[in-house]
């Protein structure tokens, strides 16, 4: 908590010139396979630099749904039925990483994207995306998020100790809007810091 200043988001400050383009990806989860405890995405949210969001739409995972988890993703056999399938989900998600969306901008076209996120390796899994370490920051494996045991702390306690704010409250379904944007705000911020740890994981500039 002593370092949290360092962690401020100052506006007009979130992305610079020379930076990798990066967005930031959040899903949430139903249950599926024989006992409901197989993940398939439910529900996708891609944010920008500058925390503008680019994609937020449910799926249609294409398989039979064992546990809605709706207290956790707010998701209901209506709205799977009526969206958009997982492959075209995922035909959009790499336009976007691939910077061949309508939404990329004009320098940043053609050019891959890092992609950002907290334990974002689930959430390609599920999308099945296959996407490089070097262009991958995640926010559950930057030393300095980290707990003394080198575990990772939850995207909400991260949120509340360095940006002051609180998400994914109890008895509330989580918005992978809000997720995706705290993502990003803490990998805008961490990468600033006047830390040798720092410097060092984020200077890991893809090929």
């Amino acid at each position: 908590n002593a370092h949290a200043c360092v962690f401020r988001e100052r506006e007009g400050e979130t992305q610079r010139v020379g930076d990798a383009p990066c967005v930031a990806l959040d899903c949430e989860f139903v249950g599926v396979g024989e006992d409901g405890s197989e993940n398939a995405c439910a529900r996708i949210c891609i944010v920008d630099a500058w925390g503008e969001t680019v994609l937020n739409t449910w799926v249609n995972p294409g398989v039979d749904v064992v546990d809605y988890r709706h207290d956790i993703t707010g998701a209901t056999p209506e709205a799977l039925a009526s969206a958009p399938k997982l492959a075209d989900v995922r035909a959009k998600v790499l336009g976007i990483l691939l910077g061949k969306s309508p939404t990329t901008h004009p320098l940043d076209a053609g050019v891959k994207h890092l992609v950002v996120g907290h334990s974002i390796d689930h959430d390609l899994r599920a999308l099945k995306i296959t996407w490089k370490a070097c262009h991958q920051r995640d926010t559950a494996r930057f030393p300095l998020y980290l707990r003394h045991t080198h575990l990772p702390f939850k995207l909400r306690s991260l949120a509340e100790t360095f940006l002051d704010e609180k998400i994914q409250s109890e008895g509330q379904a989580h918005d992978p809007e809000i997720d995706a944007r705290c993502s990003m705000r803490l990998y805008q911020a961490a990468k600033r810091r006047s830390h040798a740890v720092a410097h060092k994981w984020f200077a890991q500039t893809p090929a």
